[in-house]
């Protein structure tokens, strides 16, 4: 690599420690990656990605492009689909899926848990449930997915369908035939 690859880095990164956009500790997201940062060096900085692995970015890439910091913002907002049976009480779906949400841990304690009906799908209407979350506590995966099982649980003791999607197949008789392996003649 040219020496002024180096000079970059070098100069990015002393930009960062004379900054401090980002700390030891804090929850990030830039560069496509989040995580937490295990360590800030003048050539780069390693984040730990919650998935056991540690990332290593060179401290350009960070001071060149934007950095979400989860630590100082204090919140992240989840956004989870679902869909209900054309049958059901709107009104009780969203009672029902807003006290679910409530009751996983981690939620923020200044926000509220919204949520939005969207559409009139093919086999269910739609709707997004919006809550958010203390990011140091939890990472996004494990908060849907609690908040995924408490939703289905709720809706099964409430008698609240989440529909599949259905397909009709129209089969002609001599197609029941081919399938059934005999041929009328």
């Amino acid at each position: 690599r040219s020496a002024d690859y180096f000079w970059k880095q070098f100069i990015s990164g002393a930009f960062i420690a004379i900054q401090r956009p980002i700390q030891v500790g804090d929850v990030i997201e830039t560069n496509g990656f989040l995580g937490k940062v295990k360590s800030i060096n003048l050539r780069s900085v390693v984040l730990d990605n919650f998935s056991g692995q540690n990332v290593e970015l060179p401290s350009k890439d960070i001071f060149q492009k934007p950095i979400v910091n989860y630590t100082h913002s204090g919140e992240r907002r989840i956004i989870l689909q679902c869909g209900v049976g054309y049958d059901s009480d709107l009104e009780q779906v969203e009672r029902v899926a807003i006290a679910a949400v409530k009751s996983i841990d981690h939620l923020s304690t200044t926000r509220n848990v919204d949520l939005e009906f969207t559409d009139f799908g093919e086999s269910s209407i739609d709707f997004r449930i919006l809550f958010w979350i203390d990011p140091l506590k939890t990472g996004p995966g494990p908060a849907k997915s609690a908040a995924i099982k408490s939703i289905k649980a709720a809706f099964d003791s409430e008698n609240i369908s989440i529909p599949f999607p259905i397909r009709t197949l129209d089969i002609s008789p001599n197609d029941i035939d081919k399938l059934s392996g005999s041929s009328s003649k």
